[in-house]
């Protein structure tokens, strides 16, 4: 791990809005700037010193021959070092001497490494989730801010205590709309239309009469606590912290599932895809991270319907996953 510290440059449009303490949460930065805030002097000055620090520890001269073509002057030099258009007052441009540029959204480099080289990229996963959940495992507040109730907040991994784990807990994810930041519309697409109906299916399959087993310990009963939550209002930690204590998490694709990577190995995760919607991010994620991976239909148009029959058969492999688990200790 470096020991020096990492400066981490933004490109993006978006003024500060929710989602933002997330950084705050994860890395604890002395301060974030946001450009669209800085008066043009002072941007220019913010490159000049960055340029004149690179220079200082001896790097080359910037040549603009060297400087590939690209949007706004940005670009990568011959020798691999990263350029950035300073624009403001100043006309120059920065090099980084080491830069990584991270896309947004689905077309991330982790993503492609998933695909292409897992071997390389499943490390890394397995790295970030464990940084998550011990930066953020301080949280207390999750039963108030969650509106949960009187939820015991038990560990998933119940090998690494050496006991049964006898109570589990099912968090259904629904979306609901919200505005992220200004320039947002306020809309959130990849809504549910049968929202009661899957709560339903969820509360039926996991029934106390249905969660009896019997094995070499004797008899017993699974305690399930069924939940829906919906994550607009709640802060970053809390979210994390209810995947975090989940066994069984259940979502239609969207951001909200990216809370997974909190989650222990050996939990469950049912992700909801809308008929013809192709993602395959979130099945990479935990491939990665050892969580067994589900997927149910969708139909429709957004508000889409969660195909019930399905959402019936999957909970119920998870289930009787659940029960073998305990007939096998």
């Amino acid at each position: 791990y470096a020991t020096a510290p990492v400066r981490i440059v933004w490109l993006d449009a978006h003024p500060h809005g929710s989602l933002d303490s997330v950084w705050h949460e994860l890395f604890q930065p002395r301060s974030i700037h946001y450009l669209a805030h800085i008066e043009p002097a002072a941007l220019s000055a913010f490159f000049a010193r960055e340029r004149d620090r690179l220079h200082n520890q001896t790097l080359p001269a910037l040549d603009p021959s060297d400087v590939g073509a690209a949007a706004g002057g940005d670009g990568v030099r011959a020798d691999g070092h990263t350029v950035v258009d300073g624009g403001g007052d100043w006309s120059g441009s920065v090099c980084f001497e080491e830069a990584v540029i991270a896309t947004a959204g689905y077309d991330t480099t982790i993503h492609h490494m998933m695909r292409k080289a897992p071997r390389h990229a499943i490390p890394a996963v397995q790295r970030f989730s464990a940084f998550l959940r011990a930066r953020l495992a301080s949280c207390t507040t999750l039963l108030e801010c969650m509106h949960l109730g009187n939820v015991p907040l038990l560990p998933r991994p119940d090998h690494l205590h050496g006991a049964l784990k006898l109570h589990r807990t099912v968090t259904f994810l629904f979306r609901r709309d919200y505005t992220p930041h200004p320039r947002s519309s306020g809309i959130t697409n990849r809504k549910v239309s049968n929202e009661a109906e899957s709560m339903a299916a969820v509360r039926e399959v996991f029934a106390p009469e249905h969660m009896g087993w019997a094995g070499a310990l004797g008899e017993g009963r699974l305690n399930v606590s069924v939940h829906s939550v919906s994550f607009e209002a709640v802060p970053f930690r809390e979210q994390v912290h209810a995947a975090l204590h989940s066994d069984l998490f259940v979502s239609i694709h969207g951001a909200g599932l990216a809370n997974i990577y909190g989650m222990f190995e050996g939990s469950d995760v049912i992700e909801i895809q809308p008929v013809g919607l192709s993602r395959p991010h979130y099945r990479h994620a935990c491939t990665a991270l050892n969580i067994h991976y589900h997927t149910v239909p969708a139909t429709g148009r957004d508000p889409f319907k969660v195909d019930i029959a399905s959402l019936r058969t999957k909970l119920t492999e998870v289930r009787q996953s659940w029960i073998a688990e305990m007939q096998r200790a």
